[in-house]
This record gives structure tokens, C-alpha cells and sequence, in this order.
């Protein structure tokens, strides 16, 4: 149990620091422009992914299965990502 809350605690943190990057872009450029909204959906979404990759790699005990998942995983985020941005 204490592992996972450290596990977690690791992806909470990631998020927050990825985070940062566009809110750290807008203060510098208008080229950025995030509203709170675009923050909770970026940062619930990686959340979501995270939790379900902990979730997965704990069940499997194979790297080739958890290595496929997380890519996967990326290929869905990128495609949400991309069908956000540019509104497809």
C-alpha cells in the first residue's frame, strides 16, 4: 500500500510539472492561451492514463503486455490531443 501511494504521489507530481509547461509558455508568448478548463481536462486526462497504466502494470507481470499498454495508452492520449487541438 505504501508503494502505490508513492506511485502515485510520482504521477501526481509528473502531471504538475507537465503541467507547467504551457502555463510557464503563457506568461512568456500569447501563442499560448490556456483557460482554466484546458488545464482540468489536460491534467484529469493524464491522470486517467496514469492510473490506468499503475493499474495494468501491477496485474501484469510480462514487460512485453505493460511496454504494449503504454503504448497504446499514448497512441489514444495523442490522438485526444491532436482531435483537441485542432478540433477535428
Amino acid at each position: 500500500m505504501k508503494d502505490l501511494k508513492k506511485r502515485l504521489t510520482v504521477w501526481v507530481v509528473a502531471i504538475g510539472l507537465l503541467l507547467m509547461i504551457p502555463l510557464l509558455g503563457m506568461q512568456f508568448t500569447d501563442e499560448v492561451n490556456w483557460e482554466f478548463s484546458d488545464f482540468l481536462i489536460m491534467g484529469t486526462v493524464l491522470l486517467a492514463i496514469g492510473l490506468l497504466y499503475e493499474l495494468i502494470a501491477r496485474r501484469s507481470g510480462k514487460t512485453i503486455y505493460r511496454t504494449a499498454f503504454g503504448v497504446g495508452l499514448l497512441g489514444a492520449f495523442l490522438l485526444f490531443w491532436v482531435n483537441g487541438a485542432v478540433g477535428l
